[in-house]
């Protein structure tokens, strides 16, 4: 296994990661699938 591969791909997922939203407010969700024409009325859990 190579370890300097590896702390690459940790640095590629860092950065991927690093745009998500650690907080969720649900509301500003909701309003986000709306005006994007989004099926934001299905529940699935």
């Amino acid at each position: 296994m190579n370890m300097q591969g590896i702390g690459e791909d940790i640095c590629v997922a860092k950065r991927l990661l690093s745009g998500v939203p650690i907080c969720w407010d649900g509301k500003a969700s909701v309003l986000e699938l709306k005006a994007r024409k989004y099926n934001w009325r299905r529940m699935e859990w």
